[in-house]
């Protein structure tokens, strides 16, 4: 047994401390958040800029006709983020949750099934636009001068098609694997290199409008070499592997885990094309230009809303496979906390200082400032609801639920062109500005019947807005200890304490309490040799005939098993740990070190 300076007698005096003390802390996780909040919102950020500033390159070295063609191309783009979405974010969420579950071989199948797939698909696609942009062109415009170009252009973006799924569909699995700024830095360099390129294929190859998607595709294909060299030379579990027909079968049910962030997709180009219809046909080109600020307000506070959902996704995945209800909890009060932050920061902009919305974008026109004044500050009094039925949407189709998430998209893009349509009618243009929060508040009553009527079948609260998945195992052990060897033996005290609370014998209940104090003191000892600091999460769970210990740290990887068979020290932990345990593994979860010990009561 690891030499703690703690007698036995001793830690029986201290029980009743001990158990008053030891308790579930959320600084591990809640750091983890941190760190991938910001690589999130930078990533969303390069996205959404790369497209502000393209536009504008596009429109200057072509004219207006090309951003006419950008436009009707914009059904391929919605093609490739449904795919993405489905798969990428399916894909990736269910792979996270078969980590936490500890299931690495079948997240490897996941992770492989999505790749064909992805793979596959686009490539259906590439040889459909050879085959079929002729046509489609002349489906998407009936004007004759711009059905040839058009036609070119589609034809681009459908080769292009393998390229854009395939990078962006595997940045999600990339980030799962504890690497959040890859992601950062794939749309940064993509996104950067497709500026660069427009100018190069335009100016100097002469490809028009066709130069556009080529640029786009070049500077992700780079971003995808950026992700291939992270997955061979980092470390991570990411192996293509062989499928069968049952791994196959499996890909439907994976994809409904991002199925409300396709359905989404809908949404946004729903938005744009039926309410920039309906603004032009009740204010004319004044109801444009004022709707497009209002949408640009939505664009800015979209980049920190993505970026707080894209931290919370592969977290709450891991805790949901991990069955860590407790840790699911702490991620949703920090996500929520920085979501009203920058919610409130943002309102604060939009309803004091709307001035400063015109003044960046050079609006001078008297009619339309006055109107947009008004307009923003009526069409940003949604986004506090908004934003939280975002994030409740995605926690949803993340734990695996399928109805909701559909149903949060339908109302949120859907729904609300038959608001505008009627208050639009009644009160005029006007009436469009006030329908986006009028039917945020719509999307929420029905957000909270759905809760209510969940909360009565189970049988709990009035309200569940983030219901928790099921704990299928019980009783549950959950303590969190500082990176000390006399908090590593009052944790072992304090599992012995459970496991014979629940009827396991006094030597097996020893044993469990052993097998903790030395995987605890192996991991203290880690961390004062790499001069490291950090809590240690400690869950154990009761199966049948096996009690399961699981423990979750931060600092470098590292793994008892390679030192099982060289260890000399009969009472080195690792060497004790794995003469009592029928099973260790170790895995590197999100950056960080994930250790299951099993034993057989």
């Amino acid at each position: 047994m690891a030499r703690t300076g703690v007698s036995s007698g001793q830690l029986k005096k201290g029980k009743k401390t001990m158990h008053e003390e030891m308790r579930r802390s959320g600084n591990l996780l809640q750091k983890k958040f941190r760190q991938y909040l910001l690589p999130m919102i930078l990533a969303s950020l390069a996205s959404s800029l790369s497209e502000f500033l393209d536009g504008i390159v596009v429109s200057n070295l072509l004219g207006s006709d090309a951003l006419a063609l950008i436009n009707l191309g914009m059904p391929v783009i919605l093609i490739y983020a449904v795919i993405y979405s489905l798969i990428g974010i399916g894909g990736s969420s269910q792979y996270a949750v078969l980590l936490g579950e500890g299931r690495r071989a079948d997240a490897k199948r996941v992770f492989s099934v999505s790749q064909y797939a992805m793979t596959g698909i686009s490539l259906v696609l590439l040889f459909f636009g050879l085959l079929f942009s002729g046509p489609l062109s002349g489906v998407l415009t009936d004007d004759a001068s711009l059905r040839l170009p058009l036609e070119g252009f589609l034809r681009a973006q459908f080769l292009s098609a393998p390229i854009m799924i395939i990078s962006i569909g595997l940045s999600y699995f990339v980030t799962n694997e504890g690497h959040p700024n890859v992601a950062t830095v794939v749309f940064a360099v993509a996104n950067c290199l497709n500026i660069v390129m427009d100018y190069v294929y335009i100016l100097f190859f002469h490809m028009g409008v066709e130069g556009t998607a080529y640029a786009t595709a070049t500077g992700y294909a780079v971003g995808l070499l950026i992700e291939l060299f992270v997955i061979r030379f980092s470390g991570t579990g990411l192996r293509l592997t062989a499928v069968g027909t049952e791994d196959v079968k499996k890909l439907p049910g994976f994809c409904l885990r991002g199925i409300g962030s396709a359905f989404n997709q809908f949404g946004f180009v729903f938005r744009y094309v039926v309410i920039n219809a309906l603004v032009q046909a009740l204010a004319g080109s004044l109801g444009l230009v004022v709707f497009s600020l209002c949408m640009q307000t939505f664009s800015f506070i979209s980049l920190f809303v993505a970026g707080v959902v894209q931290t919370m996704i592969p977290i709450v995945a891991v805790l949901c496979g991990e069955q860590d209800q407790a840790g699911i909890r702490f991620i949703i009060r920090q996500s929520n906390r920085f979501l009203f932050l920058f919610t409130v920061l943002a309102l604060v902009l939009f309803e004091v200082f709307p001035g400063l919305i015109l003044l960046a974008y050079g609006i001078t026109d008297a009619e339309e400032a006055a109107e947009a004044l008004w307009a923003i500050r009526i069409f940003s009094l949604g986004y506090l609801l908004r934003n939280l039925e975002i994030s409740i949407m995605m926690y949803l189709q993340t734990i695996g639920e399928k109805k909701e998430p559909v149903l949060i998209s339908f109302l949120d893009a859907i729904v609300l062109g038959g608001v505008c349509l009627i208050l639009g009618g009644l009160f005029g243009i006007r009436g469009i500005w006030a329908a986006f929060p009028l039917n945020s508040v719509l999307v929420m009553v029905i957000i909270l019947l759905c809760s209510h009527r969940r909360a009565q079948q189970q049988g709990g609260r009035s309200f569940v807005l983030y219901p928790l998945p099921p704990q299928e195992v019980s009783p549950f052990f959950d303590v969190t200890i500082s990176g000390n060897v006399r908090d590593a033996v009052r944790a072992s005290g304090k599992i012995i304490e459970f496991a014979g609370a629940h009827g396991i014998p006094e030597k097996t209940a020893s044993l469990i309490g052993l097998a903790v104090e030395e995987m605890a003191v192996h991991t203290i000892k880690k961390q004062e040799e790499w001069r490291e600091t950090g809590e240690i999460d400690i869950q154990a769970s009761i199966r049948e005939d096996t009690v399961l210990i699981h423990f979750r740290s931060s600092g470098r990887p590292f793994s008892p098993a390679p030192f099982q068979e060289k260890l000399a020290d009969p009472a080195d932990p690792v060497r004790v740990l794995t003469e009592i345990a029928d099973r260790v593994e170790y895995d590197r979860i999100l950056g960080m070190n994930s250790t299951r010990i099993r034993l057989r009561i």
